[in-house]
């Protein structure tokens, strides 16, 4: 349980809000179907929070089990009828409620552990057991990583609870907060179907190319990146999608420039993958040192950094190997020492 929830105060808080909503749609609030329900929701809530509650919980439940004794008086007058529900509720109900809400809980974990799994977000799964309270309609599960570069990434993944009572996984609020400079935060819910790492290129600025299903079912792939320049009143940067429409190929870019540097192992399927995703590619051309590249949809071309991942012309990278005595002798050296996709990015968990 997170320490900060309050799960007795969460229940009536809960509570109040279903009220609301009868009100709303009936403008009825005290019949005798209402106040059963208020009773039953109460009574469960209170089973599950009394196994294991805190001393704040203890004073809420105090007050939400006198409640609920004035509820029963309303419901049953009669004295022995109230008797044989206090009875039933204590040997029947409450053991039969616990052990359905034990197996239900369990199984709930297993499918956010097997959701957070597929997002690549292995490392959430372990703290999940201190955070699912059943009482609140929404949970965020933070953790602090550490990047290669020093920066760090936050992470905030978004659990909500469905009608049924079980928690899903929502997405996740990733904020990059570099060494020096200005942090930047961007939301990207489950529907986006974005990845921790690919989370991490999108927020250094590298554009990440994703498959998306379509009303009508088919799948159509788009470039996506996060705008830095228009942000939301919380500050939060936007994912911005190209149209699966967009003219930019990348593969054939790749060609185009593969053939200029004589080095078609840039035309790996590999390199490609690795473009789409995001990730910054390594290659070194002999005698002129290390250079660095990746996807630019913006522009329909290829971004060229040189070994200091400064951003250089692919022009100047050209006239270095140009020279006419070295020319065979490159374009076979480049093929050996092209490196695929530069290491991912290693998130180290501070917390």
């Amino acid at each position: 349980m997170a320490s900060q929830i309050n799960r007795a105060e969460q229940l009536w808080k809960n509570w109040e809000e279903h009220q609301k909503a009868f009100a709303e749609l009936t403008g009825i609030t005290d019949n005798k179907d209402t106040l059963r329900f208020k009773y039953d929701f109460l009574t469960k809530g209170a089973y599950r929070i009394s196994v294991n509650p805190s001393d704040k919980e203890k004073l809420f439940l105090k007050v939400i089990k006198t409640v609920t004794h004035n509820l029963q008086k309303k419901l049953y007058p009669n004295l022995i009828v109230r008797l044989f529900i206090r009875a039933k509720s204590l040997l029947i109900d409450k053991p039969g409620h616990l052990r359905m809400f034990e197996k239900n809980s369990a199984e709930n974990l297993e499918s956010l552990q097997a959701e957070l799994k597929k997002a690549e977000l292995s490392s959430f799964t372990g703290k999940l057991d201190n955070k699912l309270d059943f009482e609140s309609p929404k949970i965020d599960v933070e953790s602090l990583n550490k990047l290669n570069d020093n920066s760090k990434l936050k992470v905030n993944i978004h659990l909500e609870k469905d009608r049924f009572g079980s928690y899903h996984y929502n997405g996740f609020t990733a904020t990059l907060i570099p060494e020096n400079g200005e942090s930047i935060t961007c939301k990207l819910p489950i529907e986006n179907n974005i990845s921790v790492i690919e989370a991490v290129n999108l927020l250094q600025g590298r554009p990440v190319y994703k498959d998306y299903e379509n009303s009508d079912g088919t799948i159509s792939q788009r470039w996506v990146q996060v705008d830095t320049k228009e942000k939301t009143i919380n500050g939060e940067s936007q994912l911005i999608s190209y149209s699966p429409l967009y003219d930019f190929d990348l593969k054939k870019e790749i060609i185009a420039h593969a053939d200029k540097l004589n080095c078609f192992g840039l035309t790996k399927e590999s390199i490609r993958k690795g473009l789409e995703q995001g990730s910054t590619i390594a290659f070194e051309i002999p005698d002129k040192g290390k250079f660095y590249l990746n996807a630019d949809p913006a522009h329909k071309t290829l971004n060229f950094f040189d070994q200091d991942k400064k951003p250089i012309s692919f022009t100047s990278i050209v006239e270095k190997i140009k020279e006419p005595e070295k020319q065979a002798q490159n374009k076979f050296k480049l093929l050996i020492k092209l490196q695929d996709i530069s290491p991912r990015q290693s998130l180290a968990m501070i917390r």
